[in-house]
């Protein structure tokens, strides 16, 4: 991997660091990734910076009780629809379902409609009419 500070190729070594970062503004304390040059000693964020982001929203979200991507992916499939009909659904806007299925934190209004509407999943599943009765709850949730 190439140092900027070394101006050269050299071995990075990866080390953890714990640190706290102020997210929404609650403090959220995590071990971190970075990673080492061999030769001048200078840590640094790794390329995947988004690892260490997702480390933080992780514990936002596990602290909040806040779902996740794949809960929310998982949910809008349960329901068999697209990302379209979903956020239409739902009344996310598909910008923010998108963000969400891709990682970013789920806006707390949103969080709170899925949470309702993750209880009518199972109907949905064991019989498809009820999508319908599903739609209908949705409605009267947004």
């Amino acid at each position: 991997m190439y140092c900027s500070d070394c101006n050269k190729e050299t071995e990075f070594d990866p080390v953890t660091r714990e640190e706290t970062l102020t997210l929404r503004g609650e403090l959220i304390t995590a071990k971190l990734p970075y990673v080492h040059c061999s030769v001048c000693g200078k840590e640094r964020v790794p390329g995947d910076y988004d690892t260490g982001l997702q480390i933080v929203y992780d514990e936002y979200r596990r602290r909040k009780g806040l779902p996740g991507p794949k809960e929310i992916q998982g949910l809008r499939e349960k329901c068999g629809m697209n990302h379209e009909e979903f956020a239409a659904v739902t009344g996310m806007t598909l910008l923010n379902l998108w963000r969400c299925e891709k990682g970013e934190l789920i806006q707390e209004g949103d969080a709170a409609r899925l949470k309702k509407l993750g209880l009518a999943v199972p109907a949905v599943q064991a019989e498809p009419r009820n999508l319908l009765i599903f739609h209908r709850q949705v409605a009267e949730l947004v």
